[in-house]
């Protein structure tokens, strides 16, 4: 998804719901969570070592965190 008129992105999630049985397969879903996005990072927690840039383990991190900067320069966050 993207915005003509947009000098800078967004910040789209794009989902899709998990069904069991026989029912039809649902189409994903876009949903934006923050327009006019500048940076993006993610950071990862690691239970021995903190905060990382990247994953080093197989299995899913505890909680991921978000920074961004957004194009009228507030920060913004988001924890998983």
């Amino acid at each position: 998804m993207t915005c003509p008129q947009c000098p800078f992105g967004d910040l789209i999630l794009t989902w899709t719901p998990h069904f069991r049985g026989q029912a039809a397969k649902p189409q994903p879903t876009e949903t934006v969570l923050a327009r006019g996005v500048s940076e993006f990072a993610l950071g990862y927690y690691a239970l021995k070592s903190g905060w990382r840039g990247t994953l080093q383990d197989q299995a899913p991190p505890p909680l991921i965190k978000i920074d961004l900067k957004l194009a009228d320069g507030r920060p913004g966050r988001l924890l998983s």
